[in-house]
């Protein structure tokens, strides 16, 4: 498009992303019928910018301006490039070979299909710093549902029903083909955790503080999810169409398995641990040759976001994925990590007053299933510290 500006102020485009209605759609239906030759950028960059319609968030004006411009740069950019590589069949070889690493070390690309832009510019806007209230379900058409449970389930069931907790059922409106280009995300926050089977019937388990970004039914060659924050996934198997689980540091290839990834974005280490089959990892933001990590069962991957830094080393399994049944097992961790686990279980904060307190070993298992007061009473003696009361939701461990 030659001025992207008659898009990003014009408030109706605006509002059709971020806040659609009936006059409003049938406004770009209208639109769109007229000028047929801007429709395909349309519908792209308007199902980039979906990823941003996030429940309990507001952007300001000016912001979601801003993140129009970006994208629709980021789109045309690529469509340049795209034609320049048509040039040979030599240069193309290793034109897309050069967009393919550039690609992989921006981080989270071509979400959907190969000519979606890169969001990992993006990704502060994914980070809900709050993370209050409850689970919520986007929909495609921008819609949010509230799941109304701190214990949650989702599941697509077939493409015209989604059920909700197992007695809701949500009608899905079919809008044509494009609308299955717009993600759908289930968001979760501290304090809760939730169930989501996926349209090929691979189930998710969402831990607190988290949020995953998905398609309604998967139509690619593979199939892809975004993740922020921390998931266990049982893949169902499928040798014709990948599973693929992106992250802000590196990417999963599997074709049917179970593991964990636990990819919160202020954490300093982003961790991947098999229980069954094999996967592929990808890191973002290095050579396309030597950093590709092959995983096997029983193996923990971890990430150190400060130097780039991998490590793989042998594990109990189990003791990642208990989280899932409202447990965490520990053994030679951090107070600090053990601390944020609690503290997004909880949906509360938790001060160490000594910060060099955050490097204490600890070695235990805590029942998340009870009490708050009765886990920070176990942690705390643990550590040989203390814990007090600070005000609502607030504690201090000295």
């Amino acid at each position: 498009m030659k001025n992207i500006r008659k898009y990003i102020d014009n408030p109706l485009f605006i509002k059709w992303v971020y806040d659609p209605d009936e006059n409003v759609n049938e406004y770009w239906i209208s639109y769109m019928e007229k000028r047929p030759d801007e429709k395909e950028f349309l519908f792209k960059l308007r199902s980039e910018l979906a990823l941003f319609r996030i429940s309990g968030q507001t952007l300001s004006e000016e912001r979601k301006k801003i993140l129009s411009e970006k994208i629709a740069n980021q789109i045309k950019e690529k469509q340049r490039s795209f034609r320049i590589r048509k040039i040979g069949q030599f240069m193309l070889k290793y034109a897309a070979l050069a967009v393919l690493f550039m690609s992989i070390g921006a981080g989270l690309v071509y979400y959907f299909d190969q000519d979606q832009p890169d969001i990992t510019d993006f990704i502060p806007y994914f980070e809900m710093t709050e993370m209050s209230g409850k689970p919520t379900l986007v929909l495609s058409d921008g819609s949010n549902v509230n799941l109304n449970k701190t214990e949650s389930t989702v599941d697509y069931v077939s493409l015209e029903q989604i059920i909700v907790n197992e007695d809701s059922i949500i009608p899905v409106v079919n809008e044509g083909s494009k609308m299955e280009t717009i993600p759908n995300q289930l968001l979760v926050p501290y304090g809760s955790r939730a169930k989501l089977v996926l349209s090929d019937r691979s189930v998710v388990w969402l831990n607190a503080g988290s949020r995953l970004v998905y398609p309604s039914v998967f139509t690619g060659k593979q199939r892809e999810v975004l993740l922020f924050g921390e998931a266990f996934f049982q893949v169902e198997k499928d040798e014709s169409k990948p599973f693929i689980v992106r992250t802000a540091d590196y990417h999963i290839r599997v074709l049917g398995t179970q593991f964990n990834v636990s990819a919160y974005p202020g954490d300093a280490i982003s961790q991947t641990v098999l229980t069954e089959g094999s996967i592929e990892l990808n890191i973002n933001e290095s050579s396309w040759f030597d950093r590709r990590v092959v995983l096997n069962p029983n193996e923990l991957f971890s990430f150190s976001k400060k130097d780039n830094e991998t490590k793989i080393q042998k594990v109990q399994p189990e003791e990642y994925v208990l989280w899932k049944d409202g447990i965490i097992k520990f053994e030679n961790e951090d107070l600090s990590r053990v601390v944020k686990k609690i503290e997004r279980f909880y949906n509360i904060q938790i001060k160490l007053g000594d910060p060099l307190d955050g490097s204490i070993k600890m070695d235990g298992k805590l029942n998340l299933k009870e009490d708050k007061y009765e886990v920070l009473h176990y942690v705390s003696k643990v550590a040989r510290r203390k814990y007090v009361e600070v005000g609502e939701r607030h504690f201090l461990i000295e």
